[in-house]
């Protein structure tokens, strides 16, 4: 594709495989990013599409959904509990009963369009019969469904996209997290309660495509150590307590300071019971660079 700008013409590369994720984000946004993740980490970003990674503020949305369509290899719809029955809030209508819904149009694309569809089932969700699909997108309920529980199923989609369609793994992994626990959010009586018990620990909430309704709520805190030695002696002391929990904390170290934000990535970056033990370990840990605030052998937590 060519586009010309006064004297200069510029080149778009068309991908030469690229895997649409189609979802609603009431249903499954969780499990679209865990798709799309995982396809991300083994291909690349620029082999996968979906809305909130590829869509820029000020972009005008639809073109650059149609854009991707046309491109697309592969169409992969997430169908979750609420996916057919999702309404319109002005009118009551079921979504997928109007033509100008875009899971449906995305559906119809793809079939339209005789291109590969690999239509993946989550949380429990039933595949659709005929007769709760517009004639439009019938065809969907003959096809195989993919049902996925946890990483280990997504793989399945990987290997189909590298063996069948061509897709090429990256040389080196992203260095994504791939969701795999569906701890509950804490509350928000619970997370005051921690609060009383974490004294050095807030809350913060700020903006975050990969959180849940679009923000991120995590624990943060900011550990002050009397020399750079000891900042560092820390952060390698606790990693053994992080890789034996597999619960990873972002922290950064910036001379005597360490700042650290934890949540739970799988559940759209909100706060759960892992984040509470992570935390109260840290703060525990901290006493022993804390003059007057020693407890003893660091590897006796037992918490």
């Amino acid at each position: 594709m060519r586009h010309s700008y006064g004297m200069k013409t510029v080149s778009v590369e068309r991908p030469k495989t690229l895997a649409f994720v189609s979802y609603r984000r009431d249903d499954s946004r969780d499990w679209a990013n865990l798709v799309t993740d995982t396809l991300q980490r083994q291909f690349g970003r620029a082999a996968v599409f979906i809305d909130t990674d590829n869509i820029r503020i000020g972009q005008e949305w639809t073109k650059k959904i149609e854009q991707a369509l046309e491109y697309a290899t592969v169409v992969i719809p997430i169908v979750g509990p609420k996916w057919l029955f999702l309404q319109n809030p002005d009118d009551g209508r079921r979504r997928l009963d109007s033509p100008n819904d875009w899971v449906r149009r995305e559906i119809e694309d793809a079939l339209t369009n005789d291109k590969e569809i690999i239509p993946v089932l989550v949380s429990g969700a039933q595949a659709p019969t005929p007769g709760q699909l517009p004639d439009s997108i019938k065809k969907l309920s003959s096809l195989q469904f993919l049902r996925i529980s946890d990483k280990r199923d997504v793989d399945f989609v990987v290997n189909h996209l590298a063996d069948r369609l061509a897709f090429k793994r990256v040389k080196t992994e992203l260095d994504f997290p791939t969701p795999v626990d569906r701890s509950p959010a804490l509350s928000e009586s619970e997370l005051n309660d921690v609060l009383a018990r974490l004294t050095a620990w807030e809350i913060e909430q700020r903006d975050s495509q990969r959180g849940h309704d679009g923000t991120a709520v995590e624990l943060v805190t900011t550990l002050k150590f009397n020399s750079f030695e000891d900042a560092i002696h820390f952060m390698t002391t606790a990693s053994r307590y992080v890789s034996r929990t597999d619960h990873h904390p972002f922290w950064e170290n910036q001379y005597k300071d360490v700042r650290i934000r934890i949540s739970t990535w799988d559940i759209g970056l909100r706060v759960s019971a892992k984040d509470v033990r992570l935390a109260e370990y840290l703060q525990w840990l901290y006493r022993e660079y804390t003059p007057g605030e020693r407890v003893g052998d660091v590897h006796s937590y037992t918490g």
